[in-house]
């Protein structure tokens, strides 16, 4: 892959992950409404309940937020592998985030 497809796919996988934080956020936050809007209505099973439906349903985006950095890395580590020299060359500088990729363009 030449470096801008590593670029671009880098970007893709980082609006991933703020995509699945963001769906995180939005379940905790609808789980936290609810609990305090139907505390005080829900028996000790019904909270019980619902928690454990609550851990299970955030799970999935949590989990793909994770996957997705993972995505990431694995990048990271084939355009090392694939352009040795501007990785090289982007560590003589000292910096130390992805922005490397751009320096193979």
């Amino acid at each position: 892959m030449t470096p801008s497809e590593y670029i671009e796919l880098t970007i893709m996988a980082g609006d991933s992950v703020g995509q699945h934080a963001a769906n995180a956020v939005a379940i905790f936050s609808a789980y936290a409404i609810a609990m305090y809007l139907a505390c005080s209505t829900l028996t000790r099973f019904q909270l019980s309940l619902l928690s454990v439906l609550y851990s299970i349903f955030f799970f999935a985006p949590a989990n793909a937020a994770i996957d997705s950095l993972k995505q990431i890395e694995i990048l990271g580590n084939s355009f090392a592998r694939e352009h040795p020299a501007a990785v090289a060359k982007r560590a003589r500088s000292g910096r130390r985030n992805l922005s490397f990729l751009s320096a193979a363009c």
